[in-house]
């Protein structure tokens, strides 16, 4: 099943913008036929594919699981003289927690993924589902570009975008991206 959510970004009052939302449901052959009714401008995105985050990024999430670990075990150590059923429980929950973390990366790196357009910004997110989320480059704001340590040692960056009179002041989350692709993106948006 597939589904799309349009947003009417714009709208002059609160009560209006809650009312600004359009969602279909459906199968992709539906989904499809639905599209070239409502918004055939936007048809290309039911078959687009995202660039998949550089590889470079499972330093960062390597860096973050490594830190999950190593206070893990921290923990399991400083509670380790309580009962031993107790012991067993609370090692059980956080060895689950953290395979459960590894897993949610893992599905999370497979997703997401950005792509530049002609008109717009693509980009897929999501762990247990795929999200795309096509955003016109005139409807973002502005755009903010960070980087810790680790991702300006190996030439990436991810961001945030602010879409321009959005109902609830939406900021969105980009995935890990080339360090080029921020500058051919600031092109896109000063055109």
């Amino acid at each position: 099943m597939y589904t799309v959510e349009v947003v009417n970004i714009g709208l002059a009052d609160e009560e209006a913008s809650e009312q600004s939302t359009l969602i279909l449901y459906c199968k992709k052959e539906q989904l499809i036929l639905q599209m070239q009714k409502l918004l055939p401008e936007y048809l290309h995105l039911c078959n687009v594919h995202t660039h998949q985050q550089p590889k470079k990024a499972w330093f960062i999430w390597g860096a973050r699981l490594l830190t999950y670990t190593i206070l893990s075990g921290l923990v399991i150590r400083f509670l380790w003289d309580l009962h031993e059923t107790l012991r067993f429980l609370l090692s059980a929950g956080l060895l689950f927690l953290l395979v459960w973390s590894l897993l949610c990366t893992l599905l999370a790196y497979m997703t997401r993924g950005i792509l530049l357009g002609d008109r717009e910004l693509i980009f897929t997110q999501g762990s247990l589902q795929k999200v795309t989320t096509c955003v016109n480059y005139r409807n973002i704001q502005f755009m903010k570009i960070s980087k810790n340590p680790i991702a300006n040692h190996v030439q990436i960056v991810h961001g945030n975008i602010h879409l321009l009179a959005s109902a609830a002041n939406q900021n969105m989350s980009l995935p890990y991206f080339h360090q080029e692709y921020a500058e051919q993106l600031k092109n896109h948006l000063l055109r």
